[in-house]
């Protein structure tokens, strides 16, 4: 008697830990994993200043690369659009830093044209980055689709 109640036990307890390791659990789940902004972006619109966004496509525009760590350890960025043959016309380059609290990257230059990115996650890959430079020119808000991770 003593032995089935064992089992019983032992069984209930096997089916309560099956079930609760075979739960769904993708509506706990982040839709982005937000500390990890790394890959490239390309620009699809920016905001122009009578409130609307304009589509953008091709050569026009921009791409913003966060790469992954190197082996120093460094986090680099580099802001360009692509010419005819495809090759990177750089406009900014530096380095960058995340916090997913606040979900802000940091980019500093060394000209000294630092960029604060605000990003505003989407559906999948996409997102909105509001961009704060260091003078009114230099800000901007564009919506952009990640190309590579």
């Amino acid at each position: 008697m003593k032995r089935r109640k064992f089992y019983a036990i032992l069984l209930v307890f096997a089916c309560t830990f099956m079930f609760s390791c075979t739960q769904d659990n993708e509506g706990d789940a982040p839709q982005v994993q937000l500390s990890d902004i790394s890959g490239v972006w390309q620009q699809t619109a920016y905001l122009c200043s009578d409130g609307y966004f304009v589509s953008i496509y091709g050569l026009d525009a921009i791409h913003y690369e966060f790469a992954r760590p190197d082996t120093t350890g460094t986090l680099k960025y580099t802001q360009y659009t692509l010419d005819e043959l495809g090759n990177k016309v750089i406009s900014k380059e530096g380095t960058w830093e995340y916090d997913p609290q606040t979900q802000n990257a940091h980019v500093v230059e060394p000209r000294g044209w630092n960029l604060d990115i605000h990003f505003i996650f989407g559906e999948k890959n996409n997102a909105t980055l509001e961009i704060k430079g260091r003078t009114v020119n230099s800000n901007s808000t564009v919506k952009v689709k990640r190309l590579t991770k």
